[in-house]
């Protein structure tokens, strides 16, 4: 979809009929263009057939009609947007901020006031700094005659001044924390730059007023996060709850900022490892996440990694049944969807070597792994990451479905793969494992040889610091050591099959 389709999809949500709207305000050129677009003429080069104009014409006509929806975007009544009412308010903001903007550029002093007054009002309840900071950007510029306005105006200064330093302080954190989040938690190479600003943000941020929401919000979510990456899973657990109990004490709702720390709680029980505290979080907080949100599938995808990492297999197949049939996996991003496309992988694997029994049964025949290989093309780009968890799914689905061949055609492309990427990195756990897949073949699918050949692998597996355990933890789906049983235990069944 191109941005101009989402930009006529958001706009047709508010207004449902979109030629009459062109009809009433658009030029009868930009209704030619609209319809022309809106019956399935997708490009420039269809619609020139058909108006008989040049492409930059009708490229120019394409902006024009842009500039339109984004003015109607603009006008959107704030109540018809479902969502929070801090968010509605955010946007309302937003809209008299610019109202005030167009009266000060032509000298209407007094209504922009008037209109100031209104929007201070809304912004100091919400705790928008932001909005603050910018509706004193546009009164500074502002002349005033009369002595009560000048008085009204330095209060406002001051409210403005406070606010600018709150907002530098969110902004800092926000970008701390998003730094964090958008990077492996636990990578030994990231820690060092994002860990430590974190530290030092903490360390240096000013007694400012606990008021600002935004402000208060970062702050704890950076404290659970050091915790996190520190293993201190008790303490952010306390941090957690203590932070929701900040949230609902506040004068408006603040439910999606509530789900945010839900969300960090949820990690630390995954990486706990506590299957019986996952579902009484669950029960007790799932309804804090909007069914089918994008807050929502990272619920499940937590649930479903901690039933996998404790072997609970038939619970990881409810959770992927019950979740795979829902909306809300129809509009997840591609990264999500390619994510769940792989569990439905190993969940494939374990009902095809009957470690999971559901009728009917998943026949390991049936499972078209070039069609997997191609639906999953983001994450096989990650060469460091989800690429060796679709890798060690690829290896394992060949040899349920006796493909012996191909297993000993890719040998060497996996041992390359190994040296080039996992060869002396932070995770010795996956170099180690990948070690151990390559024995395989190299053995005859011997199982007895192959223990005894992969047992110093198997050790250095076992015998890792804790610490590299969560630096894999994404990307091992089922523990090494589980599924190397597993592995072993399939070969032992399949022995008398295999032409040694």
């Amino acid at each position: 979809m191109t941005s101009f389709d989402q930009l006529l999809k958001i706009v047709a949500c508010y207004q449902k009929d979109l030629l009459a709207l062109f009809e009433a305000t658009g030029s009868p050129k930009e209704r030619i263009f609209l319809s022309l677009y809106l019956s399935g003429k997708r490009n420039e080069r269809d619609i020139i057939d058909l108006y008989g104009k040049s492409a930059a014409a009708a490229y120019k006509i394409k902006n024009q009609v842009k500039r339109r929806l984004v003015q109607q975007l603009i006008q959107v009544d704030s109540d018809r947007l479902g969502r929070s009412a801090r968010n509605k308010a955010h946007f309302f903001c937003h809209q008299l901020v610019l109202a005030i903007r167009i009266l000060v550029s032509e000298n209407q002093n007094m209504a922009a006031m008037d209109l100031t007054r209104l929007v201070l009002k809304k912004a100091k309840r919400f705790s928008f700094t932001d909005i603050i900071v910018d509706v004193g950007r546009v009164i500074r510029r502002v002349k005033f005659y009369t002595p009560d306005t000048a008085f009204k105006v330095l209060e406002w200064d001051n409210i403005v001044q406070e606010a600018q330093n709150a907002l530098f302080w969110e902004d800092r954190l926000e970008e701390v924390y998003l730094n964090i989040e958008q990077n492996t938690r636990f990578v030994a190479g990231a820690q060092p730059s994002f860990h430590d600003d974190a530290q030092r943000i903490l360390q240096d941020l000013p007694p400012i007023q606990t008021s600002y929401f935004r402000l208060t919000l970062y702050r704890m979510l950076l404290r659970i996060e050091l915790s996190i990456a520190a293993y201190q899973f008790e303490n952010a657990l306390h941090l957690c709850e203590r932070t929701i109990t900040m949230l609902e004490n506040w004068s408006f709702n603040t439910q999606e900022a509530q789900v945010l720390v839900l969300l960090q709680q949820a990690d630390c029980i995954l990486l706990m490892g506590d299957l019986s505290m996952m579902e009484q979080f669950r029960v007790q907080h799932e309804n804090n996440f909007t069914q089918n949100s994008p807050e929502w599938l990272k619920l499940q995808e937590k649930r479903i990694r901690l039933a996998f990492k404790k072997e609970a297999y038939q619970d990881a197949l409810e959770i992927y049944q019950c979740t795979n049939t829902q909306k809300g996996m129809q509009h997840a991003l591609e990264p999500t969807k390619e994510l769940w496309i792989v569990f439905d992988a190993y969940l494939k694997w374990l009902q095809a070597c009957e470690i999971i029994l559901n009728k009917p049964r998943q026949d390991a025949g049936t499972f078209r792994i070039g069609k997997f290989l191609n639906e999953v093309p983001s994450l096989f780009k990650d060469k460091k990451g989800m690429n060796v968890s679709i890798r060690v799914i690829h290896f394992l689905i060949l040899l349920s479905q006796n493909k012996l061949d191909q297993i000993i055609d890719g040998m060497e492309a996996l041992k390359k793969y190994n040296q080039r990427y996992l060869y002396n990195q932070e995770n010795p756990r996956l170099y180690c494992f990948l070690k151990m897949l390559i024995e395989i073949p190299k053995n005859n699918f011997n199982p007895s040889v192959i223990k005894n050949k992969t047992k110093e692998y198997y050790q250095q597996l076992v015998s890792e610091d804790h610490k590299y355990r969560f630096i894999s933890f994404e990307f091992e789906i089922i523990p090494f050591e589980l599924l190397w049983e597993l592995v072993l235990g399939n070969l032992s069944k399949k022995l008398s099959s295999i032409d040694l």
